[in-house]
């Protein structure tokens, strides 16, 4: 049975999305739907993320209902900034006997030692991400930019108000 695990950088997916697709963001309700119907087999999905403020409560309980498993870490005493990378590295290694597949949700570069340590065992590695750099799509067995078709409508900021 193939088995195919999800690994999601949500702050790396937002940085990307609102730089290519300004005022966007990606609607994680479709994407998770749009997986569980395309993918073959069981599909675990996780999504990591940091909770700098009250509103990313939200946005993570969101993503549990939506029947994401979470992994986010709160900024506290004057840590402003999480970066999931060994998270997920470590999470992709301790999975590599019971998935065929894993995506990785980023565009970040720095996943190019783990892409070819899963690649060299039998791991299919796939990125889905927004700008994603040749090197990564060279080295990945697939990739998917992501589209228009996966967003939601225009974000109100306060230059737009």
């Amino acid at each position: 049975m193939q088995t195919t695990l999800i690994l999601l950088d949500t702050g790396n997916l937002h940085y990307c999305i609102k730089r290519r697709y300004k005022g966007h963001r990606i609607d994680f309700k479709k994407i998770h739907d749009v997986w569980c119907k395309e993918l073959v087999g069981e599909v675990d999905i996780v999504a990591y993320g940091a909770i700098p403020n009250k509103g990313a409560y939200t946005f993570r309980d969101a993503l549990k209902h939506y029947g994401f498993v979470v992994k986010f870490k709160e900024l506290k005493g004057g840590i402003k900034y999480y970066n999931p990378i060994v998270d997920i590295v470590l999470d992709a290694i301790n999975h590599v006997d019971k998935v065929s597949t894993i995506i990785i949700g980023s565009s970040n570069q720095e996943f190019l030692p783990l892409i070819n340590w899963l690649k060299a065992r039998s791991i299919r590695v796939g990125i889905w991400a927004s700008n994603i750099g040749y090197e990564i799509q060279k080295a990945a067995n697939f990739y998917r930019e992501i589209n228009r078709e996966v967003l939601l409508g225009t974000v109100k900021t306060r230059e737009s108000v």
